[in-house]
């Protein structure tokens, strides 16, 4: 943490106004504000300052952009780490070095700060702490990223999502191996059956899949509370046999299941035939169905029961080249 100076005349103002001067302050002041010492830093944390999601975006080795509250649309934050190896990084901004080290400046639409001495982690726990914030989301953009190093920034964090986009196959399961706690995760590879075996038996929250190739045993392996999947290699009898055995205690910690299968099984009332042989199940028209995952609307369903009473009501859209089947738990 950088000092200021005995003198800055900040520190002069009485506790009310320092109070004022910190909850009016946008974030481009607030958080080169909060460096100046740990004084300041606890004002802006104090100031009622709230934000419900940081996004990171990590499209480049030594810089990261972040969104606090990205709905909102205000300017995205670019990060820099002062050990990059780079010693011309930011310097448009590096310029106008304030104290200890401290630099930050406008370019585009976005805010760049710079920090002698910072790295990625440094900036998320400071930002984190000033926000008050305890939602993390990582976007991984580009292959080429260290695994290691995103472990280590993230470290002693638990992040919500990371949504992994790289362009091989080999770069998701890396950094699978290194991740720090994570809720959920989205990828784009399609994975082998053993490793994605490997993923689909963590306890994750919440798991997106694109392209996977899935089967049966595939489905029946995953352990995670919210499955999304566009999948191809299934089939209605396949889904049928899952159907079958959730009801008898399968699948435990699933509440919700969207599956987008490339292919378009039957007519459709010949799909529900196959997808409700076996089973007792119950019709359900204009139903507004809400779970701790999901709240949806829809036309035509079915109830099913697990043999513990749980209920699930699942339904199916057809497309000219896709089926669509969805799945709720009620919990």
């Amino acid at each position: 943490m950088s000092s200021i100076p005995p003198t800055f005349p900040f520190l002069s103002l009485p506790v009310e106004e320092q109070s004022r001067v910190a909850r009016i302050m946008d974030r481009f002041t607030a958080i080169p504000f909060s460096l100046c010492s740990n004084k300041t830093k606890e004002l802006v944390r104090l100031s009622g300052r709230k934000c419900r999601v940081i996004e990171v975006v990590f499209s480049h080795l030594n810089t990261w952009e972040i969104e606090l509250d990205p709905s909102r649309g205000d300017s995205p934050i670019t990060l820099t780490s002062s050990n990059t190896g780079n010693p011309n990084s930011l310097a448009h901004v590096r310029k106008n070095l304030l104290y200890d080290g401290l630099a930050f400046g406008r370019q585009q639409n976005n805010l760049e700060f710079f920090m002698d001495n910072f790295t990625m982690q440094t900036w998320m726990k400071l930002l984190l702490y000033i926000t008050n914030c305890r939602i993390v989301n990582v976007f991984l953009q580009e292959s080429g990223y260290c695994p290691l190093a995103i472990r280590k920034t993230f470290e002693g964090m638990i992040l919500n999502m990371v949504f992994v986009q790289p362009l091989y196959e080999q770069d998701s399961l890396d950094l699978m191996d290194q991740l720090p706690i994570t809720r959920g995760l989205s990828y784009l590879s399609n994975l082998e059956t053993k490793d994605f075996l490997k993923l689909a038996i963590q306890n994750f929250d919440k798991i997106i899949a694109s392209n996977q190739t899935l089967t049966l045993n595939d489905l029946l392996a995953v352990n995670s509370v919210d499955f999304i999947c566009t999948a191809s290699g299934l089939k209605a009898k396949d889904v049928n046999r899952f159907l079958k055995l959730w009801t008898n205690g399968s699948n435990p910690r699933l509440e919700h299941l969207i599956l987008v299968i490339d292919q378009v099984w039957e007519k459709r009332d010949d799909c529900i035939c196959e997808l409700t042989r076996g089973i007792h199940c119950l019709r359900v028209r204009n139903e507004d169905l809400s779970s701790s995952q999901e709240h949806q609307s829809i036309t035509s369903g079915y109830d099913i029961f697990r043999e513990d009473g749980v209920k699930a009501t699942f339904w199916v859209h057809t497309y000219p080249d896709r089926t669509g089947f969805n799945m709720l738990v009620w919990s």
